[in-house]
Formats: C-alpha cells, sequence, structure tokens
C-alpha cells in the first residue's frame, strides 16, 4: 500500500497508476456527476482530460459521439483529440472536441433555419465587425468616430450573454443608451446579412435552447458527459450554455485554475470557476498540486504573490524535480540599459547551451517591446515577437474570402460593400450610398436591391453597378459547380481581375499575389483532408539538407492530422523543443486546426461543402492557434504567454504603474479614482503568477530606476510583486533598499515642469545673477495676497487626498518640509498626471 497525500491507492495492479498520481487518478476515476478539477500551472490537466475521455470510453460509461470535450484554441483540440486517438484507437474520431465558437458554429449549423438563418451563415470576423457597427451607427447619425466604442459595449453584452432584448440601461447611462440603439441596428443588419459575428457562436445558441426546448432536449440528451478545458476562461454566456447542455445528465466535468484567470478585461469571469461547486452542491473537488515543469524556488516565489489575493482557492504547487536556482532579481538605470543587460544574458545564457527557442522576454504593455528589440538588433540575438498580423488578415486573404463568401452567402452586405470597387471598377461612395439607399427603401439586402425595379435609383449608378452583378452571378454559377474550395478560390482570383490588379504593383503587387497562391495550395489540401484523403510524401514540400532534425512547420490546412500534431508537439518555444527551424513564423497559413479537431460524426454537422467549411474555419481562426518556429528569442506580452513554458524567463519593467498597471491602480481608465482598483489588482498578481510560472529553470525579474513610457519619463517605485518576493528564495534584493533615496534624488533635481506653481528658488536663496538686475527692477505698488494654506494642510501625509483649483483632486504621493512652502508630490486625474506643488496652493479634499 503506497500513501501519497492522503491517497491510498495499489499502483501495482493497476495500470493507470503507472502514469497518473494519485490525484489525477481519482479525477479520471469519478464517476456520474459534477467534477471541479483545480489544475495548478504545470500539473497535467491535459494527461487528466485525455485519461479521463479514455475511461469514460473503456468503461462504456458513454459512446464516443456523446461526450463533448471543449477547449480554448483550435491547437489544444487537436491535441487532444490525437492523445485520446493514441488510447482508444479510431473510436476518438467520432468525439465532439471543439473550441466554444467551433462548437457554437456546427450547432448554429445544423439548426440555422430555427433562427431564420440558412446553412450558409456567414461568420464576420473583428474588421467586418467593425464595419457593420460602423455602418450602423453612421445610419442612425451619430459620430462614426464612436463605433468602436459601442462594439466595445456589444461585445461585453454579448459576453454576459445579453441579446438587445435583454439589455438594461440605466436612466443616467446616456452613452449607454446609444450603445444600445446601434446595438439592436447592428443585430438586425447581421440577420438581415445571414451572417453571424463570433459573439452570436454562443449567444445565439443559448437563444435557439431557450425558444425551442425540443431542440435543447436533443443535444442535452445526446451529451452524457461534458469536459471543459480553461474553465476560469470562461464568460457568463458561456457558462450559461454549459449549464444549458448539462442539464439533463448532469455530467459537467470542468477543469482550470483560478490563478490563471487572466481575461477578464475579455469578459471572462473567475467566479464561475470560484462559484461552481456553490452552483452545484453535489460537486466532488480534486486539487492538482505536484507541478511538472517549474523548479522548487520559482514555485515557491510564484506562491508568495499569488497567495496574498483573498478570493481563490487554495492551492500550493510542489514539484519533486528540486530547489533549482533562485529568482534574480535586477536593477537597471533606464529601458535601455534594462534591454542591454538582458541581450548580454541571453547571449551568456545561449552560449551555455540553452538554444533561443527556449528562453522569453515577457512585458506588461506592447510598447516596451521596442527598447527591447533595439538591444537584442544591437548583440545580433535572433528575436520574434509574439504577436503582429496572421496571414488571414492579410488585405488580399479578406478580399478574396469576401468575395466567396458573397458568392455563399449574396445576403452579405458587408463583404458586397468591401468588394464592389475591389479592384477598382469606377463604382465610387455616391454610387454605393445610392445603393444602399434603395436597399433601405425596400428593406432589401444590397444583393436584392441590386436586382430591384427601384425608380428612384439614378440611371448612371445602376449603368455603374450592372457589369458587378453580372460579375457576382458569374461567380456563384461558377462556384457552385467547382468541387472544392481550391478550385472556387482560382477562380475568384482570376475572373475579378485581382490577379491582374496585383501584377501591376510590382514587387509589392508580386509578393501579394504569392499569398494568395499559397492560400490556393492550403485550400487544396484542405480539399482532400476533407474527402478523407491523406497528402502523400511525394507532394509535400522537400526540406533543404540538414545535419540537424528540422520540424515540419505546423500548418494544419497543409497536413494530415498525424502530421500536424506532431509538428505543434515539436514547435520549438511553445512546448520545448530545442528544434530550430528557418522559416518565419506567421509567413504561412499555419494558424488552422486540424479538420478533425471539429471533425463532425454526421453529415449534418458540417458545412454543406468544401468551401464552406474552408471559409467557417477561416473565421475561426485564433491568435494561440498560430504555431512557433526558429532558434530565436520569443518576446512577448504576460497575457501572450499563457499555455506556454521557457527553459529561460526574464520578466522586465517590475514597477508601480508598469507592473501593475496604472489602471489597477486607479490611475487611468473610463473608471479612473485614483484608488486602487482590488478586482484589477487580482488580476494583476495573477498574470505576475502565470508568467513566473513559465519558467522551467531560470527566472530573472528586472526594474528599472526611471523608464521612458507613453511619452512620460517616469520615476516608479519597485513594483510590490518584487517587495513581497522572500528574501531566502532571491538574489539582488538588496538593491532595492537602495533605490528609494536615489529616486527622491533624482526626483527633486528633474522633476520639474512648465505646469509648476511654486518658486524655483526659496525665499531664503537668492536669485542667480544674471536675475538680480530684473528683480531690482521690478517693485510693483501692489502685491498679490499669498494664499494661506488651509487649515491642516501642512502636516498632510502620504495619501491624503487634495484639491488644486487647476489640476482637479489628486492623491499626495510624497512631501518634503514643514508650512506653507511644504513640497507636495501629488497625482492627479489622468490628463495631469505627476505633479509637484506647494501647500499653499492646494486645500483638503
Amino acid at each position: 500500500m503506497v500513501a501519497f497525500l492522503g491517497y491510498d491507492f495499489l499502483p501495482v495492479s493497476d495500470p493507470l497508476a503507472r502514469v497518473l498520481n494519485p490525484p489525477q487518478l481519482e479525477a479520471v476515476r469519478h464517476g456520474e456527476g459534477r467534477l471541479l478539477i483545480l489544475a495548478g500551472a504545470g500539473s497535467g490537466k491535459t494527461r487528466v482530460l485525455t485519461h479521463r475521455i479514455a475511461h469514460l470510453l473503456r468503461e462504456r460509461l458513454a459512446r464516443p459521439a456523446e461526450i463533448l470535450a471543449v477547449t480554448f484554441t483550435n491547437k489544444a483540440a487537436g491535441e487532444l483529440r490525437e492523445r485520446v486517438e493514441k488510447l482508444v484507437g479510431p473510436d476518438a474520431q467520432r468525439l465532439w472536441v471543439a473550441t466554444f465558437h467551433a462548437a457554437g458554429a456546427r450547432i448554429l449549423r445544423r439548426e440555422a433555419e430555427a433562427l431564420g438563418l440558412t446553412r450558409s451563415f456567414a461568420i464576420y470576423d473583428d474588421a467586418d465587425q467593425l464595419a457593420e457597427a460602423k455602418r450602423a451607427t453612421s445610419d442612425l447619425g451619430f459620430d462614426v468616430g464612436t463605433a468602436r466604442q459601442h462594439l466595445s459595449r456589444i461585445d461585453r453584452w454579448k459576453n454576459a450573454g445579453l441579446l438587445p432584448a435583454d439589455v438594461r440601461v440605466a436612466e443616467y447611462d446616456v452613452p449607454g443608451k446609444t450603445a444600445l440603439k446601434v446595438y439592436q441596428r447592428y443585430q438586425s443588419a447581421l440577420q438581415a446579412s445571414n451572417a453571424v459575428d463570433f459573439g452570436d457562436l454562443i449567444v445565439r445558441v443559448a437563444e435557439l435552447f431557450r425558444k425551442r426546448d425540443d431542440i435543447l432536449q436533443n443535444y442535452a440528451g445526446r451529451f452524457r458527459h461534458i469536459l471543459v478545458d480553461e474553465f476560469q476562461d470562461t464568460n457568463p454566456a458561456q457558462y450559461q450554455l454549459l449549464r444549458l447542455l448539462a442539464s439533463v445528465h448532469g455530467n459537467l466535468c470542468v477543469v482550470g485554475d483560478d490563478d490563471q484567470a487572466i481575461y477578464r478585461w475579455r469578459g471572462a469571469e473567475v467566479d464561475n470557476i470560484l462559484d461552481f461547486p456553490k452552483h452545484f452542491k453535489d460537486t466532488k473537488v480534486v486539487r492538482l498540486e505536484q507541478n511538472y515543469r517549474s523548479s522548487g524556488r520559482i514555485l515557491a516565489a510564484a506562491h508568495a504573490i499569488i497567495e496574498k489575493n483573498e478570493r481563490r482557492a487554495e492551492k500550493k504547487l510542489w514539484t519533486a524535480a528540486g530547489e533549482g536556482e533562485k529568482v534574480r532579481v535586477f536593477l537597471a538605470e533606464d529601458e535601455r540599459d534594462e534591454g542591454g543587460r538582458i541581450a548580454s544574458e541571453l547571449y551568456a545564457q545561449n552560449a551555455r547551451g540553452t538554444s533561443y527557442a527556449e528562453m522569453a522576454v515577457f512585458y506588461r504593455a506592447n510598447a516596451q517591446s521596442r527598447a527591447l528589440e533595439d538591444a537584442l538588433r544591437g548583440r545580433r540575438i535572433p528575436y520574434r515577437v509574439v504577436r503582429g498580423r496572421s496571414f488571414y488578415d492579410r488585405a488580399e486573404v479578406k478580399d478574396i474570402a469576401a468575395y466567396l463568401r458573397l458568392c455563399v452567402n449574396p445576403r452579405s452586405d458587408g463583404d458586397l460593400l468591401r468588394v464592389i470597387n475591389n479592384p477598382p471598377r469606377g463604382i465610387g461612395d455616391t454610387t454605393v450610398e445610392h445603393l444602399r439607399a434603395s436597399a433601405n427603401r425596400q428593406g432589401l439586402s444590397l444583393w436584392e436591391a441590386l436586382s430591384s425595379d427601384d425608380p428612384e435609383m439614378p440611371a448612371n449608378a445602376r449603368t455603374k453597378i450592372a457589369p458587378f452583378k453580372a460579375l457576382i452571378e458569374k461567380l456563384r454559377a461558377g462556384v457552385a459547380e467547382d468541387d472544392g474550395a481550391a478550385a472556387a478560390i482560382e477562380r475568384v482570383i482570376a475572373e475579378t481581375g485581382y490577379a491582374d490588379r496585383l501584377r501591376l504593383e510590382g514587387e509589392e503587387g508580386e509578393e501579394r499575389l504569392e499569398n494568395l497562391l499559397e492560400l490556393v495550395g492550403a485550400a487544396r489540401e484542405f480539399d482532400r483532408a476533407w474527402a478523407g484523403e491523406a497528402v502523400s510524401a511525394a507532394e509535400q514540400p522537400s526540406a533543404p539538407a540538414s545535419t540537424e532534425p528540422r520540424p515540419i512547420v505546423p500548418n494544419p490546412l497543409t497536413q494530415t492530422r498525424v502530421q500536424y500534431l506532431q509538428a505543434v508537439r515539436s514547435a520549438p518555444g511553445s512546448l520545448g523543443s530545442p528544434q530550430a527551424s528557418d522559416d518565419p513564423p506567421g509567413d504561412r497559413p499555419d494558424a488552422l486546426a486540424a479538420l478533425a479537431a471539429a471533425a463532425p460524426d454526421d453529415e449534418d454537422g458540417r458545412a454543406d461543402t468544401p468551401l464552406l467549411g474552408f471559409l467557417e474555419q477561416l473565421a475561426l481562426v485564433g491568435d494561440a492557434d498560430a504555431a512557433s518556429g526558429g532558434d530565436r528569442v520569443s518576446l512577448m506580452t504576460l497575457h501572450a504567454a499563457k499555455g506556454l513554458e521557457f527553459d529561460a524567463v526574464w520578466m522586465t519593467g517590475l514597477e508601480e504603474r508598469v507592473f501593475p498597471s496604472s489602471r489597477s491602480l486607479g490611475q487611468t481608465g473610463p473608471l479612473a479614482s485614483g484608488e486602487e482598483d482590488p478586482a484589477e489588482m487580482a488580476e494583476e498578481r495573477r498574470l505576475c503568477y502565470v508568467g513566473m510560472t513559465r519558467a522551467r529553470k531560470r527566472l530573472t525579474l528586472s526594474l528599472a530606476r526611471c523608464r521612458s513610457l507613453f511619452g512620460e519619463l517616469r520615476y516608479n517605485q519597485p513594483s510590490r510583486f518584487v517587495r513581497e518576493l522572500p528574501p531566502d528564495l532571491t538574489d539582488g534584493l538588496a538593491a532595492l533598499d537602495r533605490l528609494s533615496t536615489m529616486q527622491e534624488r533624482a526626483r527633486k533635481d528633474v522633476f520639474y515642469d512648465e505646469f509648476d506653481q511654486r518658486p524655483r528658488y526659496g525665499e531664503e536663496a537668492p536669485l542667480p545673477a544674471r536675475n538680480r538686475m530684473r528683480e531690482s527692477r521690478y517693485e510693483p505698488a501692489s502685491k498679490p495676497v499669498v494664499k494661506q494654506a488651509a487649515a491642516g494642510v501642512g502636516g498632510l501625509g502620504l495619501g491624503a487626498r487634495v484639491k488644486h483649483p487647476s489640476f482637479g483632486i489628486g492623491t499626495v504621493e510624497d512631501a518634503d518640509g514643514e508650512g506653507l512652502n511644504r513640497k507636495l508630490v501629488v497625482r492627479f486625474g489622468p490628463g495631469v498626471g505627476l505633479k509637484k506643488v506647494l501647500a499653499r496652493f492646494i486645500d483638503p479634499a
């Protein structure tokens, strides 16, 4: 009998016990009912998920088609399915394994008619949504410049599971009332265009289930077991959908870590996981606390940060891998010195044998990357910035996709407006406005208005539009006859004149044309995957001769499922492989998951044609699905680091107002109050925890005495996260003890500005020689009355709230001296910032 943290098992007789620790085994073997798996960073949650699915199938607790597994990225879905297939064989092909949005799209595709849509509905991406919001804003007579603001609020409403009829806006919320009107117009436009946006893939499925109980019972009865990965990242709409789907059998297994909930700004609600046992009283809770990634000191340091969050599920990670190196902290002079020192350390670490692909530099805001990039270029260190434009976000790719969507769904006004004069064909804004006015008068889509006999449509506008109408009709007929997505794309490129137009643009146009040819190649292999054909080795691009093994760049559109997933596991950086690739990341269409990640187990569950399937996958592509490549250092924001791991990690900008951000301190943002926001600060603390637990062996935290950021020179205090690190786990904290005195001297020396209202020289100090004559000449008959400091101002201390006649309300951050000339450093609201004023000019707030 082997005891393990309170668990007793007989591992010798149980093959599962050879690959799972006792808490993991308990989670895998759990039978009916709700299950919450609190899986700490690096604790093997994917292994638990895959073995639990395999256990359900082996024990015949569910058939493959009765299991729904939901992830947040296509890459994770593909990997999960492939790992289950290794355990149970071909039965894994019939599982429902998909992202929330892919599963929603699949259900909507099957049940579209119940919501007044057709099966060929379009899925609008971010750019399409903004364009539609701008049209809605303009049609209502509001400022088009506010469209993005309205769209942001619409997105928040959809994340909360609210359609226009469900939204309630307070009487005083005038911008909210305007946004609601835009929301109503926007949603009506989507419906008229036979289109949905990303939020609709969740909220309209919930709407469908509420309207049609028979459809809800069909799906809820079908899914005997539902498993959800990264549950802490779910928003209220997704949680609502899960509860509806689990309403019949009640077998809902959620896996997540509240300490890694860092997407509050995207609508995620950490209370979903924290309150799960309250929502379901019979919930079994299993904690996975053994970490298989980081060293002991890194885990202990990270715990010292996260344990100060008041609202969290109690857990503490541990490892059997040893204590490892201490966490390092270094203090730089400024952001350039910080970048230079990090570049030197990266170079030295590489010389010691760590590949650049196993190193990463994290920062809180994208603007911090500039100084780091300059330093790495100066040392000729290869790097990649984990952000940037996706292959599928390129204008030429989106243009062709718009033509294709218009061919299969002519009611899509957004796609028609994008291509009606692209390439240029003499249709200007005036003609387009005539067409839109005609459509609005008749209550038709733009395409229907093209064919209408509206007597108010000017003859010259009708003449200009006629060739475009004929072109689309020809394309629609041709695309309907094409046997795949690739043939349809080739047709559109050729018959629209798009390729000819690109050739006239010289070298840049040729490069864009090459991107379209790459799109054709990707679509051709998608067609073969759709038909169930394997890509022959002879047709795969041959790799150049090399003495080192070179991984395939993960590209689910040009690889079989097995090839793709093998490449994902060996991709440098993201999963810890030391292999390198010469292909620059992001240059090939590598962001879609394998077709199997969303492969239906019935014909009704997928799009009717390969072209529709291809367009759907294009719409569902996510940043997290992009593959990494090359022996390069990864530069990224802390949010982008979620789910990754590296041998060595540098976290930069550990200063108050940088990390934690000024927004969490209540100093910026629409709701800035000058006071710390507890919810925002808790999220910042979780973000720090996520960053620290990405490191396997070596973790370095850096800060600077002063930093130029967002056009402002800042002398920030060291981050509270650095101050909270235990000294016995950290090297370099002693430098912070000398920092306060130096920073105060720097403030006194340089932190004056043209708006400062105090005399530069005290009453006891003589003026410089160059000003003495000017002083003697100025002797006014009457001098202004010097304002006396309000009672109590002379004794104001740190944290006091004060009021200035010009700068408004602020908080005292530093003070020096006594009496009327007491010097105060006050942080005022957005647009003013940090000011130095004398006590005589302020009053208590």
